[in-house]
Parts: structure tokens; sequence; C-alpha cells
């Protein structure tokens, strides 16, 4: 309600002031151009340090109504909502920083400007104001990052992904910034791959700018390009690709394009440009470190060790880790003394951090201190200070278990960011999603439905074709074997003499007569001695008459009668190994796929059905 109120007011303020400031207004010259033209300046003049307090809030609604005037004059709506994100913007700054709040109103406070940025990104994309489009897509990232945590970005990476897909660098110059926050998203998580997947799509479109003037947008390539050589050192130890990387950075020349009045944004770029070059001299330094190449690591890690805090503080956990290097270096050369020297440095760094992030600042550099211990314990060890030595190893060990467990949560969100999506509500894709559903569930619940259909069809179909299998199971098992089974089988029948067929009767009767086939024990051997005849034309007699071989002659036997004991309302009280070993077969096995192969069906399947 606040923006509200504060946009109108800055309304009332245009019809007031427009004619005065009509003529100093420097938004009027960027109508009708394209974003890529004028989108530098723009920045400059409205995002550049700016006043944040009440007393000074005239700036900001001169500015707004400077804004209002460009969309009267020439028409162009997308100059009204550029009005309306600045003016939430600023305001939501002044308020944040004019008074004090705890938590939850913090919280509540950025929800209603994140409600408010959700409306002007609905208007921008209703009249394709691509820009204001991807501005407001970038304030809502940022500001789910503080209210809902990184996990909770990964569900809006696909909506970003897809419309910095469908522009240019040209066309929009903080397309690489935007792609460095979703890289940057992925290399938190240790998503290596894709982390440098986006890097990598930030740097299309971009060989050109290395040859033009100098621009605000210039240190983000140079973020996504350091980004990359860091993936290719710590992921691939790939140092070859590592250093390629590095080295493009200090081939950026620094071109100011900016109208050279403008001292201060000078001043700012150029110290942009000498921060990155050292930081890329320095990694570059840490390449040498690890190849054992001292002589070129020292001196890029001492001058960018030095100089990255001199551009600012926030440098400082950079500096540490060279610091840590230079000791492990001197180290290795068993010079303490210079070692003692760069831990030194390592320490006022570190108490510096202290005094600007605070207690918690330090410990969110986990890494770090791991490092930064395990150094202090190889220096004091070599020095011969063994107790304080073992206290540092212990004090590593400890911090690299935070650390894992710090990582492992990171795990545990980034693997649990389907169900942390769900709560991230985008009310610009709401009805298109609600309908998009609707229609798929309907399908879905179409597609379930003749799913179980078919099923139930089929299943009905096979429990008849059980049954009638069950059925002629039963009515195979009462009939006798007999060469009548050779008919089915002409070939067979034709070799089959008549001495054969009178073996083969003569061996019939004895099986079903003696039941010899109950005993597993029965061999073609203790058969042909019963019947008094060779061995050879007893096994000959029943190939030509069947077609098969002793043991399928015999194991047919044996399946009729558990056929026929398993078809008795008795059946339930044995199992199914049993009645194996009741009907002559050795193991379970043998008997399953004795029973499978002469009916079709397995044995646990058959008494099933049998007695349903």
């Amino acid at each position: 309600m606040k923006y509200a109120i504060f946009i109108l007011l800055t309304v009332v303020g245009s019809m007031l002031s427009a004619g005065a400031e009509a003529q100093d207004n420097p938004f009027l010259k960027m109508a009708g151009k394209l974003y890529s033209e004028y989108g530098d300046e723009l920045e400059v003049i409205l995002y550049k340090p700016a006043p944040y307090t009440d007393k000074d809030s005239r700036w900001a609604e001169q500015k707004v109504v400077q804004l209002r005037e460009v969309a009267d004059i020439s028409k162009e709506k997308k100059w009204e909502l550029e009005a309306d994100f600045f003016a939430l913007q600023y305001y939501y700054i002044r308020d944040e920083k004019s008074h004090t709040y705890n938590k939850i109103q913090k919280d509540s406070l950025t929800e209603i400007y994140v409600r408010n940025i959700r409306e002007i990104l609905r208007n921008a994309r209703k009249i394709k104001a691509t820009d204001i489009e991807l501005h407001t897509m970038k304030e809502l990232w940022n500001k789910y990052d503080d209210l809902y945590g990184p996990d909770m970005l990964l569900g809006y990476v696909k909506e970003m992904d897809d419309r910095l897909s469908a522009v240019t660098a040209d066309e929009y110059p903080s397309r690489p910034f935007l792609y460095a926050q979703i890289g940057n998203l992925y290399y938190y998580f240790r998503e290596y791959e894709k982390a440098k997947y986006y890097y990598e799509k930030g740097l299309e479109d971009t060989d050109l700018w290395f040859d033009r003037p100098a621009t605000i947008h210039i240190p983000a390539i140079k973020q996504l390009l350091n980004n990359i050589g860091l993936i290719y050192r710590n992921h691939y130890n790939d140092l070859e690709k590592s250093d390629y990387y590095f080295n493009r950075i200090l081939e950026i020349p620094f071109s100011p394009a900016l109208d050279s009045d403008d001292k201060e944004m000078l001043f700012l770029l150029q110290n942009e440009h000498d921060l990155w070059a050292e930081l890329a001299r320095g990694n570059l330094g840490t390449n040498y470190y690890l190849r054992s190449d001292y002589v070129s690591a020292i001196p890029l890690l001492i001058s960018s060790m030095e100089k990255a805090v001199l551009y600012n503080d926030y440098n400082y956990p950079y500096a540490v880790g060279k610091a840590v290097l230079l000791a492990e270096i001197f180290l290795e050369k068993n010079d303490l003394i210079t070692a003692k020297r760069y831990i030194d440095k390592a320490n006022e760094y570190l108490e510096a951090l202290r005094k600007r992030a605070g207690a918690s600042g330090i410990s969110s550099e986990v890494e770090l201190i791991i490092n930064y211990y395990q150094m202090m314990s190889r220096y004091h060890r070599m020095a011969g200070y063994n107790e304080q030595a073992f206290l540092y190893a212990d004090s590593a060990t400890i911090a690299h278990k935070q650390y894992d467990e710090i990582f492992n949560l990171r795990k545990v969100h980034y693997l649990e960011m389907g169900e942390k999506q769900q709560q991230l509500e985008m009310e610009m894709l709401r009805n298109k999603v609600y309908y998009r559903n609707l229609i798929m569930v309907s399908v879905v619940a179409s597609l379930f439905l003749i799913l179980i259909t078919l099923l139930y069809y089929f299943y009905r179909q096979q429990q008849a074709a059980y049954r009638a299998l069950v059925l002629k199971t039963k009515q195979w098992a009462q009939t006798p074997f007999s060469t009548d089974k050779s008919l089915q089988n002409k070939e067979t029948l034709n070799q089959a003499s008549d001495i054969d067929r009178q073996i083969f009767d003569q061996l019939n009767q004895l099986m079903v007569e003696k039941q010899l086939y109950l005993d597993a024990n029965t061999t073609l051997d203790a058969i042909a001695q019963v019947m008094g005849i060779n061995r050879m034309y007893l096994s000959q007699a029943i190939n030509n008459c069947t077609g098969d071989n002793f043991n399928i002659f015999i194991n047919e036997f044996r399946v009729k009668e558990a056929v026929r004991l398993m078809s008795s309302s008795q059946s339930q009280n044995f199992t199914i190994e049993g009645i194996a070993f009741d009907v002559g077969f050795n193991n379970r096995f043998t008997f399953n796929r004795a029973f499978k192969k002469s009916t079709g069906c397995s044995p646990a399947l058959f008494r099933r059905q049998a007695q349903a």
C-alpha cells in the first residue's frame, strides 16, 4: 500500500514540475531506441549510489517524474513500468535502510515488495517489454534468495533460463550477469557440470565485447571466465584449461565508453578492471603452486594478496587463501621465518574479516579455515611445537566435519527441491499452469481409466485361460500313457517297430501297476532289470514310441500324479516341495521345470487355480 501511495505522489509531483524538468530530462533521448543502445546509461543514472533518506527522496521523485514524462511523450508503456519499478526499488531500499526491523518484519516487507514486483512482471509480459521483464526477474531472483535461500531458487532456474535463451547479450547486456547467478547457484551445491553449462551460456555472444569500450557489464564476463577457470582447476584438475580462462580475463582491455565527466563511475570501472586482473593473476599463481612451480607462483600470489584487499574488504577471504598458499610454499622450502611472515598476514586478514563479517562470516568460510588449520599444524610441527601442531590438526578435523555437515545439508536441500518448489508460488503462471494441469489430469485420468479397464479385461481373459488350462491339465492327468501319443509325430511313429511298441506297452503297464515312478531312485537300468531286457532296447523303445528320453517319460508320470494330488481338496495340507518329493522328484527346481514343461504353468499357479 505504501508503494502505491508513493507512486501516486510521484504522479502528482510530475504534474506540478513536468514543465520545469522537461528540458533536463536525460531519459527523453532514450525513447524509441533499443535497450542495448541506452541500457548502460540508464542503469548508471538510476542505480549508481543514490541517497536513500526521507530528506533526499526528492532525487528519486524527480527520476520517477522524468520516466513518466518519457511515457507520456513517446506513448511507450514500458517507460511507465520502468518508473513503477524504480519507485518500488527505491522506496523499499529507503525503508529498509531508515528502519531497524527484526527478521519477521523484514521478511514481511520483502514479501510485499515481491508481490508488487510480480505485478510489474505480469504487465511487462503483456506489452512484451523484454528489458523490464528481465529486470524484474533479476530482482525476484535476489529476493527469493533472501526469503527462501538458495535451495528454493532451483525452482526458478528453468523460467529464467527459458527467457534468457530468447535474447542475446547484445539485446540484453545483463544476460551474462544473470547466467552467472544461475551458475553460482549450482556451484553452491557443487553441481559443477551444471554450473559450467550456465557459465558458458552466459559467455555466448560476448566475444565482440572485448574489442569494445568497457561497460558496467564487463565484470560479469570476468566473473564467468573466473568461475569456469576455478571449475577446471578444482573439479577437472585441468590446469591448462584453467590457465586459459584466467588469461582471457587479463586480455580484456579497459577502454571507458562513458562520458568523461562521470569521474566517479570511471573510477569504479577502473577499480573493478584492476581488481579482476589481480584476482586472475592470483589464480594463475595458485595453478603454478599446484604444479610446484614456486618461482612463478610466489610473485603472482604476493601481488594479488596485497592488492585485492586495497580495492574492497570483501576480498579478505581471498587474501587469506593466498597467504596460506604462500606459507605452504615456504614451509615446503623449509623457510620457517618467511612462512611465519605470511602466517602473520593470514592472521591479519582473518582478524579484519572478523571485524567486518563477525563470527558468522568467519564460520561460513569453512573450507578456507580447514586449509588455514592444516597449514598451521604443519608449521608448528616443523617448528617443534608438537602440542600446538596437534591442536591445529584437531581443529582442522573438527572444521572438516563441520564442512561435511554443511555440504550434506546442501545436498539434502538440493534433493528436496521438488517439494520446496511447490512452496514457491508463481502468480504470473498460475492460470496457465492451472488449465494446463487440468487438461493433463483429465487426459491422464482418461488414460488411467482405459488402462484399468484393459488390465481388468486382460486379467479376466487370463483367468479364463488359466481355468481352461487347469481343466485341460486335469483331463490330461487322467489319460494313460500309450503309443497313441506318437501319432502326434509321424516321423516318430514310422521309427517305432512292433517290438518297440510291445516293450513300450509292457513298460507303460508296469508303471501304472507298480507306480515305480514314485521312487526318486528309479533308473532306466533298474526298470530294464525288472522287465528282464537290455537297457539299450528299453531306451530305444521309449525314444521311438514317444520321441522323448527316459527322464522325460518317467517325469510325465510324476507330473500327472502331482496334478491329481493338487486337484484334491486335501492339497492345501501339503507344501509344493512335499508333493514334489511324494511323486518322485529329488528337488523342487526339477519338479517346477518338468511341471511347467508338461502343463504350461507352474505348480503354484495350477494349485491356486485348481482350488479357486
